[in-house]
């Protein structure tokens, strides 16, 4: 019964986690041109940014190709942003970790002219929504915590609640990914392109190579 509870409330939060990219994303790619910062390190910032490789950002998304990440790996070594590792991994400078940081902020900034209008009790909300991550945090394995514990967080204590709630959400979403490829993987394997092809039929997406092609270009498949 408490899961099933659960479980229809993931759509709602889904939706409203979107409405944040939506409001977002403009002022951060705004912020990434105008900075000369690669809009890259706000993408991987979800996937860590204390150091970059294949096996690892497959941990959080094996459902794109990866030599994405390594043409991406090539340019970023050149411009400075990532150095070079002996086993083969990338360490993420500090400079890149900034630049990612005054990106996001921007967009957090933008955040703020929405929490003067609301009649919601952001305070009530946050803090319910942080009771909820640290219960994730601390909740036995499976699943791997991973990405939750992972992913790049920019907001602080003392940040604005709005900025706090979009921070909290993006961990409901990073555990949410951990538990949807714990679950996954036994049935799967790291295949990624095999659930997104299966999950498309299943959802009626697609039923033809034309169409399947069309749906995956995004995720760097041909």
């Amino acid at each position: 019964m408490h899961t099933e509870s659960l479980t229809k409330f993931w759509p709602l939060i889904h939706s409203i986690i979107q409405e944040f990219w939506a409001i977002i994303e403009p002022p951060i790619e705004e912020a990434a041109i105008q900075l000369n910062i690669p809009i890259d390190l706000y993408y991987y910032s979800e996937l860590g940014l204390d150091s970059f490789s294949t096996e690892e950002f497959q941990k959080r998304d094996p459902f794109s190709n990866p030599l994405q990440f390594e043409k991406v790996f090539v340019t970023l070594n050149v411009k400075g942003w990532i150095e070079p590792l002996p086993d083969g991994r990338y360490r993420v400078t500090q400079m890149a970790r900034d630049g990612a940081q005054k990106i996001i902020q921007a967009g957090d900034r933008y955040l703020l002219s929405f929490e003067a209008f609301t009649s919601i009790d952001l305070r009530r909300l946050m803090l319910l929504l942080k009771q909820i991550v640290m219960a994730n945090t601390v909740t036995p394995q499976p699943p791997e915590k991973w990405a939750i514990l992972k992913r790049f967080q920019v907001a602080e204590k003392d940040s604005p609640l709005i900025v706090q709630i979009r921070e909290y959400l993006m961990d409901l979403f990073a555990y949410r990914d951990d538990s949807r490829l714990s679950a996954s993987h036994p049935h799967f394997g790291r295949a990624g392109i095999v659930w997104s092809v299966l999950g498309s039929v299943w959802k009626g997406d697609a039923f033809s190579a034309e169409k399947m092609a069309e749906i995956m270009s995004f995720r760097g498949y041909e």
